[in-house]
């Protein structure tokens, strides 16, 4: 059995040969090493601002006595935009860091008073992950300022704010530490893709720059499949 992950935040089209071309390698590969073709699943995570509109089973047939004879696609769809935020927060203590990333994801394009909820909920808890969320929010909106607002507003003050940004700055991901950075861009990597693949993992492990750190983070940030993420 092989799971086959794709992160989308806009509907792409070309979704379908994308997924066709992951399972066409794995079985390639794995056909190599032990001529045997396993069963893949495929599970697509969506967070867009638009319905998600591409069947779940492709091609979509009329004739279905041509079922049996036709090459299918399937795939497993978990959009973010049909499960409510309720339904998150009831498991918010068993796993605060995943669930408050899956609701920041879910509400990236939407106003950032939405977000400064969950940044409280995190810093409440003294969740260490909330630096992570920081930086992905700052690297998508672009408003470093109205962040900055948000921090002071949720830590209560100027001088408590102070506090929290100076640990951001020491301790997360824009200029922390290069291995606390090194373990939150695989964990964002993971929960963006499914997996890291081995080279890219290599490349983050073997790199002692933050700078370089940073310019992956924003690869991955931004990337909609583990194929934009090109490291040189």
């Amino acid at each position: 059995m092989r799971l086959v992950f794709e992160h989308k935040s806009y509907i792409d089209n070309t979704l379908p040969s994308q997924l066709m071309h992951y399972n066409a390698v794995i079985w390639e590969e794995t056909a190599k090493e032990t001529n045997s073709y396993p069963p893949i699943i495929n599970i697509v995570f969506y967070h867009g601002k638009r319905k998600w509109r591409i069947p779940t089973t492709l091609p979509v047939l009329k004739d279905k006595q041509l079922e049996d004879f036709v090459q299918k696609l399937n795939y497993i769809l978990i959009d973010l935009n049909e499960i409510q935020d309720d339904d998150l927060i009831r498991n918010i203590y068993e796993d605060v860091c995943t669930i408050s990333a899956l609701l920041v994801m879910k509400h990236i394009f939407d106003d950032l008073e939405i977000i400064k909820n969950i940044l409280k909920l995190l810093y409440e808890n003294n969740a260490s992950c909330i630096f992570l969320v920081i930086d992905y929010v700052v690297i998508v909106k672009k408003d470093l300022e109205k962040m900055e607002e948000i921090l002071k507003e949720i830590s209560g003050g100027e001088e408590k704010m102070m506090t929290l940004t100076e640990k951001w700055k020491m301790e997360g991901w824009m200029v922390g530490k290069v291995e606390g950075k090194k373990e939150a861009l695989i964990k964002l990597i993971q929960l963006k893709f499914g997996a890291v693949p081995g080279d890219l993992e290599k490349v983050i492990n073997e790199c002692k720059d933050l700078e370089e750190l940073d310019k992956i983070l924003t690869k991955v940030a931004l990337a909609n499949s583990i194929e934009e993420i090109i490291i040189k």
